[in-house]
């Protein structure tokens, strides 16, 4: 039997800026993704090309850009919402794990977190939401 593949995904905008560990997000997921796609809004601060540093080192890190119009009435739903969607849109896994981008999946997590598609497979689960310490902001 084949090891499930997981695609990891995020979104960012300005995280150098904001102060958002978005490098040590990406290099959590790593350990247990097959890929790791991240959707940013158009920064200005560096984060875009801090991002494709990041790729250039681990091809498994895929970056895209989706500017979004902050003039826009309703830019919030488009940055967050509208750039998951694109970013679930580009995952190949056949399991998908969604974090923001000043998240840090806990090493001690790693070997628990591989566990998760034969249980999801077994229970037939499409969706689960585990417990989260929020440390960030």
């Amino acid at each position: 039997m084949n090891k499930p593949t997981i695609s990891g995904y995020t979104t960012s905008y300005n995280c150098i800026e904001m102060e958002y560990p978005i490098e040590l997000c990406l290099k959590s997921l790593l350990p247990f993704c097959d890929e790791v796609i991240v959707v940013d809004a158009g920064s200005t601060d560096g984060t875009i090309e801090l991002l494709e540093r990041l790729s250039k080192i681990d091809a498994r890190i895929k970056v895209f850009v989706e500017p979004v119009d902050f003039n826009h009435p309703r830019w919030a739903i488009h940055q967050d919402g509208y750039l998951k969607r694109k970013a679930r849109e580009k995952c190949v896994g056949e399991y998908c794990w969604q974090t923001d981008s000043d998240e840090i999946v806990a090493p001690s997590s790693y070997d628990r977190i591989k566990l998760l598609p034969p249980f999801l497979e077994q229970t037939g689960a499409k969706i689960m939401m585990l417990p989260m310490v929020e440390f960030w902001g």
